[in-house]
């Protein structure tokens, strides 16, 4: 038993390790083309940005589906098949992403904006066909990440290179869709190329379209998660126009980058908990333990060394004047700390077949969220938006933790206290620090790696290193 659950620490730990380090630095190297785009295009163009691609990110589940999350399961039960199932998904995306596409075309014609923004929101939704190419869902189904991670690398650089070599001004904003299309459909290429080594091709329509039956609940949730985390940002466009969607969406663009995190320890203990599953509730309860315990020990590192260092943060990243959203982005971080403890529960009532559950609490959310933007954006502005977003995702994880205990899953929150008490003595040392430097730049130089080393001392002092980690040096 000892040797399994070593053997499962190291999967797990070596899947993270693999798509967390690609997801990250591909993510870190699409984060240099954004804060170009952000000093180039200023508030207003990097506004336009934000807005179309929060417009877009709706139609975006619709060719998405449930195939991240029940097509790697499908895949991960019969790898023999994947090639199969595989191009089956292609046909049904590549249909869907038709239906996405005529839809943005017609919302676009029929929006109160300025003709450049209605252009950059059509130019952003080829990205729907890119999207519908991209397998990256097989490959981690199968546990073979490394692939993945080369192809993302590849193609946010790209995505880089384009943007800096066309982009000059607010005149070319129009040129960030078209890089960014022309980059995912080149990585979306790479990974089509190795389909072949998943076994024989074979065309079986019913494949794909019994993995979107499936996905119901799974797509509803996915659209309210969407919609909490975008809403916002929309209705910002409308209430009170680019510039303040520009000013909202840098630091969120700061919180996607620890969101792809979170989403990548979610999907690394996925296919263990499934495994797990079929040895009892108790086994998957002790997974899932060590998910939280790890989720728990990354986002407090992360969320409470971004509160403390928000407004260095945006002066050096995106300017001085990007300055006036240090507070939303100080809620936004936390919110995204609830969605990283979060990821558990969803990986439960996925594999226990509950996803009706996180539906209705999805949607309860939902209703909170948007009911509160309508109420604080006019008073609040950005803080309101971020204020809403943050009890949302706070509702969210209480009740989901509530749920998955009363259908018998135990669930030890004990070991997340650990975290936060390293995490907050190491937040007093950096504030602390950060009144005697005056240059933010030098802030962020001192004390983001002091802060990193402080939080390992005072979390191996709390003994409250995760279990998996201790495992897989084992």
């Amino acid at each position: 038993m000892a040797t399994m659950k070593l053997s499962q620490s190291a999967n797990v730990i070596s899947n993270i390790t693999a798509l967390g380090s690609s997801e990250i630095i591909s993510r870190c190297v699409a984060f240099v083309g954004l804060t170009y785009i952000a000093r180039t295009l200023g508030p207003e163009g990097f506004g336009i940005i934000g807005f179309a691609f929060a417009m877009c990110s709706f139609f975006n589940l619709i060719v998405r589906a449930g195939f991240d999350d029940i097509g790697a399961l499908e895949v991960s039960h019969r790898p023999q098949y994947a090639a199969s199932i595989a191009f089956s998904a292609i046909l049904i995306r590549i249909g869907m992403a038709i239906i996405a596409m005529t839809s943005m075309a017609i919302i676009s014609f029929l929006i109160d904006k300025p003709g450049t923004v209605r252009f950059v929101l059509l130019l952003s939704a080829l990205s729907f066909f890119s999207l519908a190419l991209d397998i990256s869902w097989v490959y981690r189904g199968l546990e073979r990440n490394r692939p993945v991670g080369v192809a993302l690398i590849l193609g946010k650089l790209m995505y880089v290179i384009l943007v800096i070599l066309t982009v000059h001004g607010l005149e070319d904003v129009y040129r960030v869709p078209l890089a960014m299309f022309v980059s995912d459909m080149c990585a979306a290429i790479l990974l089509l190329i190795h389909i072949r080594s998943f076994g024989r091709v074979k065309l079986v329509f019913h494949e794909g379209w019994n993995i979107l039956k499936r996905s119901g609940f799974l797509f509803i949730s996915c659209l309210l998660r969407t919609l909490i985390l975008t809403f916002d940002v929309v209705l910002l466009g409308f209430l009170l126009g680019e510039r303040e969607v520009g000013l909202y969406t840098a630091p969120y663009r700061i919180c996607y980058l620890l969101y792809a995190l979170a989403c990548v320890i979610q999907i690394s203990y996925l296919p263990g908990m499934a495994r797990s599953l079929k040895n009892g509730i108790f086994h998957v309860s002790e997974f899932a333990g060590r998910s939280i315990e790890l989720s728990a020990a990354v986002s407090a590192l992360l969320v409470v060394g971004g509160i403390v260092l928000a407004s260095p943060i945006l002066s050096t990243i995106f300017g001085p004047e990007f300055i006036e959203g240090a507070m939303a982005f100080k809620l936004l971080v936390l919110s995204i700390g609830f969605i990283f403890l979060e990821g558990t529960i969803h990986n439960i009532l996925v594999v226990s077949n509950h996803m009706r559950i996180e539906t209705w609490i999805m949607i309860t959310a939902t209703v909170i969220n948007i009911g509160l933007n309508f109420l604080l954006i006019p008073l609040f502005g950005l803080t309101g938006a971020a204020t809403a977003t943050v009890i949302a995702e706070g509702f969210i994880l209480g009740c989901g933790f509530i749920a998955v205990n009363l259908i018998g899953f135990q669930i030890n929150l004990i070991p997340a206290v650990r975290p936060l008490l390293a995490a907050f003595l190491m937040a007093t040392c950096l504030w602390g620090l950060s009144l005697v430097i005056e240059e933010a730049w030098l802030i962020l130089v001192i004390l983001l790696p002091l802060g990193c080393i402080l939080f390992i001392v005072f979390l191996t002092i709390v003994n409250g290193i995760p279990k998996d980690i201790l495992d897989r040096f084992r």
